[in-house]
């Protein structure tokens, strides 16, 4: 029987998912206010497979140490430097590899999100395409929630009227703009046939990563975070 913070280390890290259990290990050894806390969790972060379980630690550790911004963009910021250490392991092959395409052409963003997106910026399905971007469970790839948060973050009580002329410049991220004006070019039929189809794939979809995350036995945000503060908790020496 293993004893003491090796055995214990041990024992913990075969009962909950590595990536935790690495992420409890910088929280413990690693004081937030030193220049390696945040660059030592991003790389932890990065290893990961699981965007999912990323973002839900994510969140997490945004309430825990960054209280005074804003949640999304906290969370945002954070994703977006995981995504960036990510990318950095990747060699370029070419000049034009290190442009940044817009959220569109991303492979990470689904038909059914760009048609919501493209319905929200034609203005008789903006109301009904708005209430979709409220509804958070929907929206599953990284490119369609950051372009979604973008969206609520510029109007988070209602959505705009008139053209996009008129409004697209109280969407802070260039990116996101020239998101939102790629999708306006694109050549589908948008109405509310399309609309209500794209919105029952992503109903569909959203549900089917519920009936997963429940048959892989995922922890809930709760049990996640109860673990990750259980974690924390043991007393090791910091660095």
């Amino acid at each position: 029987k293993a004893h003491g913070p090796t055995g214990l280390d041990e024992a913990l890290a075969a009962a909950v998912e590595p990536i935790v259990f690495r992420v409890s290990l910088v929280e413990r050894r690693v004081h937030p206010d030193s220049q390696e806390f945040w660059p030592s969790i991003y790389r932890v972060l990065a290893t990961s497979d699981n965007p999912s379980l990323v973002e839900r630690i994510a969140t997490i550790l945004a309430g825990k140490y960054l209280p005074h911004q804003s949640s999304t963009q906290a969370v945002s910021t954070l994703l977006n430097e995981v995504r960036r250490l990510r990318s950095g392991k990747k060699p370029v092959q070419r000049q034009a590899a290190s442009t940044k395409p817009t959220l569109p052409k991303q492979p990470s963003m689904s038909q059914a999100e760009i048609g919501v997106l493209h319905a929200f910026v034609e203005e008789p399905l903006r109301e009904r395409a708005y209430s979709s971007l409220k509804r958070e469970s929907l929206w599953f790839s990284a490119a369609a929630q950051e372009c979604r948060a973008a969206i609520l973050d510029a109007f988070p009580e209602r959505p705009p009227s008139g053209p996009p002329r008129e409004w697209m410049h109280a969407i802070e991220s260039d990116d996101h703009r020239r998101a939102l004006t790629d999708i306006a070019a694109r050549e589908e039929t948008v109405n509310e046939r399309y609309l209500d189809g794209c919105v029952a794939k992503l109903e569909t979809q959203a549900e089917q990563r519920r009936i997963d995350e429940l048959k892989s036995g995922q922890e809930g945000d709760e049990r996640l975070q109860a673990i990750m503060e259980k974690l924390a908790s043991i007393k090791t020496p910091r660095e």
